[in-house]
């Protein structure tokens, strides 16, 4: 009986071998749809007529199997939206023998209905009649679907059960037979929940509707529909793009599972409907050396799938200090490691270091960031800050510094924003960037300062002021403020008597404003006025220096007089030579003289005639040291000038100021009220005579005698 169980099993094992060694029965296939885009091109059964050129939704359809194998038929189900999609057409793909000519698909009933089958029997055993199927994807077709409404979705599902049993393989040996394939599998849903507006495929790149050119993929940025990326592998165009200081709109945004999108360094994306993200760091803004990439959503994202975001921030290897705003919900300073990283305390009115790696970060909060050795690109990742936005109580610790009541805050957006249309409760209207190098202002209330425009930059640190000393403020923003910029923009221009000097020491610029409007005082108004915050080491720092002590980047004043005297303070860190340039002086009545005067030098120079001054400085003198000199013939008080001389007091000085070119010589003689002489002095032919009589306060006459006039002019003299 043993002898006869061997004979009797040995055939069955054989027939068992042979049948694995072939894999005939033991093929599984898998089934995925790639590549869909929007392609405007003809469809056969367009409106079951004979055809026509229309904007279709076109995807591929791909096979693989786990082992090689010859297919004899092939069937695929699956559902669709009719309302979005119809009017179904089918090309099989290059690679598949001319016997598979028993093609059939149909759209019924929301459903796709395709197979492909070979027209030969199964005791047809010539290899070449048969296509197989590879272990790679394999493309099956291409289906093509009119796009009949764009606000639709289309949402397909395999329906599987139609497809059980229905694939079929061709197998050689032992006999030319055909049996069905052990099984299948789909991978995910052939498309979900996809917008037929605009698709990226990373196969095919960006796709849209609204073409006109029957075979050419169109996309337009300037208009907005719902877009979906889409991606199912790294194919010729890899993720998804956007790039350039363009807008690129989207009506809505879905980023699928697997897909992610990419706003590259200076690129801009607005979308104006809800952004949908459902795969971790799904969408990506990206920064280096030549910018930063800019996203706005409308305040609707939803994140699913461990879906998130991932902004970048560049910081280069300058040894400077660059202020970045929070542009998540939360993060901690992990991914700083490396870089240095402070905030700043108010109370105490100084920059703290950052060291543990765990401290949590805060949206609205400023932080401050230099590289250590080597340029650097931080990212942090999660949810995106979007829509309204507010400040925890800031305040104003009086200490007398140049930090008092001063506030760092943070842009908490992956975008620029208009710092006009930010919202304050107790902030003075100005806030205060730094450059690198100092500090550069914008005034929302006079919309304009010494920073060249309004708006704060992506993930952009700032100050700004309480404006009561001991009091406490609030600032808030909202999605209406948001904005793409990119380099200058709302320069300040238009502004009558507005004079900009700019300081330059070591390479590097600071600038300060003085503008004549009769609605500003002499003191620092927080509605007009911007505080002077100073710069590094070696930066120049120029400002006014306003009757209540303090020290202004932009002051506003009123004319009181035919002739005006605004005192200057200079001080840098370095010793060198440096200069003064005046600017815009185009905004003054042609007939207004500006003059610059070196009190360390005793000289005067002619801004209007030649507005760079030249100066050498040593650091820890007199920062004191510059008056600049206006005259305003439009005022309308005309005493103490003639045609040829203007008479004028600044603090306990006396000027005589030549109006015309020429040779004029003579005296100066001043008097108390009581007609007693207390000064004599010689008027000698210079721009600017100046005298500073030993008198106490109080108002004094003062007669000019040369050859051609005399002219007489009553002063206060402020002896201090």
């Amino acid at each position: 009986m043993i002898h006869m169980k061997k004979v009797t099993l040995f055939p069955v094992l054989l027939l068992l071998i042979v049948l694995k060694g072939w894999g005939a029965s033991t093929v599984t296939l898998d089934f995925r749809v790639t590549n869909p885009r929007i392609l405007y091109d003809w469809n056969n059964t367009m409106n079951g007529l004979a055809g026509g050129d229309c904007d279709n939704l076109v995807f591929d359809l791909e096979v693989k199997g786990d082992a090689v194998s010859y297919c004899h038929a092939l069937e695929i189900h699956m559902t669709t939206n009719t309302a979005a999609l119809t009017d179904l057409d089918f090309t099989l793909a290059s690679g598949w023998t001319t016997y598979y000519s028993f093609i059939t698909f149909n759209l019924t009933n929301n459903n796709i209905n395709l197979s492909v089958a070979n027209s030969q029997t199964a005791g047809s055993a010539a290899t070449a009649r048969w296509t197989q199927i590879p272990t790679t994807w394999k493309s099956i077709g291409t289906l093509k679907l009119r796009v009949a409404d764009i606000s639709q979705l289309q949402n397909c599902s395999w329906i599987i059960s139609q497809m059980t049993g229905q694939q079929k393989e061709k197998y050689f040996t032992p006999s030319p037979g055909i049996q069905t394939y052990l099984g299948f599998t789909c991978e995910g849903t052939p498309i979900s929940n996809l917008y037929l507006g605009r698709i990226y495929s990373s196969n095919i790149g960006w796709s849209q509707v609204g073409g006109s050119t029957e075979g050419l993929q169109y996309i337009d940025w300037t208009t907005a529909v719902n877009t979906s990326v889409w991606s199912d592998t790294t194919g010729t165009f890899g993720v998804a793009q956007i790039s350039g200081a363009i807008s690129h709109l989207a009506s809505a945004l879905r980023i699928h599972p697997s897909a992610r999108l990419k706003i590259m360094p200076g690129g801009w994306f607005t979308c104006s409907g809800a952004t949908e993200i459902n795969e971790p760091q799904g969408l990506r803004v990206l920064s280096d050396a030549t910018g930063t990439g800019s996203f706005i959503d409308n305040g609707s994202i939803t994140y699913n799938t461990g879906g998130t975001a991932k902004v970048e921030r560049y910081f280069p290897n300058d040894s400077k200090w660059h202020y970045y705003g929070l542009p998540v919900t939360t993060a901690v300073a992990a991914p700083f490691t490396g870089l240095f990283m402070r905030w700043f305390n108010e109370t105490t009115y100084a920059f703290r270091q950052i060291i543990q790696v765990d401290t949590v970060l805060y949206p609205l909060w400023g932080y401050s960031v230099q590289a250590n050795g080597s340029n650097a690109t931080v990212a942090v990742s999660g949810s995106l800050n979007t829509g309204n936005l507010s400040t925890q109580t800031l305040t104003s610790t009086f200490i007398t510094t140049d930090y008092d009541g001063n506030n760092f805050i943070g842009n908490p957006y992956p975008s620029g924003t208009d710092w006009e249309l930010w919202s304050r409760s107790g902030i003075d209207p100005t806030m205060y960037c730094w450059n690198g190098n100092g500090y550069e202002t914008w005034d929302a209330s006079t919309h304009l300062g010494t920073k060249t425009d309004k708006y704060i930059r992506p993930e952009q640190g700032f100050f700004c002021h309480v404006t009561t000393n001991g009091g406490t403020g609030h600032l808030s923003v909202s999605n209406a403020a948001r904005t793409h910029v990119v380099g200058s923009y709302n320069k300040s221009s238009g502004i009558n008597d507005e004079l900009k000097l700019t300081a330059t020491a070591n390479g590097i610029d600071d600038q300060a404003l003085i503008i004549f409007n009769s609605d500003a005082t002499v003191n620092f108004d927080p509605d007009y006025d911007a505080y002077k915050l100073t710069g590094t080491l070696q930066s120049p720092n120029l400002y006014s220096r306003l009757p209540d002590g303090i020290i202004a980047a932009v002051n506003w004043l009123p004319w009181t007089g035919t002739n005006q005297v605004v005192p200057m303070g200079f001080s840098c860190g370095l010793s060198g030579v440096c200069r003064i340039t005046a600017s815009n002086m185009e905004s003054f009545n042609p007939t207004t003289q500006i003059y610059i005067e070196d009190l360390k030098e005793n000289f005067t120079q002619d801004l209007v005639a030649n507005p760079a001054y030249d100066f050498n400085y040593i650091t820890g003198e007199n920062p004191n040291r510059f008056l600049i000199h206006f005259s305003n013939s439009t005022t309308g008080i005309s005493d103490h000038q003639s045609d040829e001389l203007q008479i004028y007091s600044w603090q306990d000085i006396v000027y005589v100021k030549h109006l015309k070119p020429g040779n004029l010589h003579g005296t100066v003689s001043i008097y108390d009220l009581s007609g007693r002489e207390v000064f004599n002095g010689v008027l000698e032919n210079i721009l600017l005579n100046k005298y500073i009589p030993d008198v106490t306060s109080g108002f004094y006459v003062v007669k000019v005698q040369t050859d051609k006039v005399f002219v007489t002019g009553k002063v206060f003299l402020n002896k201090q």
